[in-house]
C-alpha cells in the first residue's frame, strides 16, 4: 500500500416549509496500491473502515473487483498481481 488520502465533501438539502437548510460533510477516502510486478498505481476508493487498518508501506494482497476495492490483506505474501473477487 502506497499512500492513503481522505476529501470531506458538503451537501446542501433544500429545507421545506420555511425551515433553514441543511447540509452534511461526508468523508471520502482513497488508497493508492502500488503493484509490485509492473509499479503501476491505482487509486481505489475505499470504506471509511478499511482507512484505520491501512498502514502506508504494508505488503500483501490486494483484492478487487473490476475497480472497486474488496480487500487488503497485508498478512498474506503479495502475488504479483491483484486478485479478482467474484463476490457480488
Amino acid at each position: 500500500m502506497a499512500e492513503k488520502r481522505q476529501e470531506t465533501s458538503t451537501s446542501s438539502y433544500p429545507a421545506s416549509g420555511g425551515a433553514p437548510s441543511s447540509s452534511s460533510k461526508s468523508p471520502w477516502y482513497y488508497v493508492t496500491f502500488q503493484l509490485s510486478h509492473t509499479n503501476e498505481r491505482h487509486e481505489l476508493p475505499v470504506n471509511g473502515r478499511y482507512d484505520g487498518q491501512l498502514v502506508e508501506g504494508d505488503e500483501g494482497q490486494l483484492t478487487i473487483q473490476g475497480t472497486r476495492f474488496k480487500g487488503f490483506d497485508p498478512s498474506t505474501q503479495a502475488l504479483p498481481y491483484p486478485t479478482e473477487s467474484s463476490d457480488y
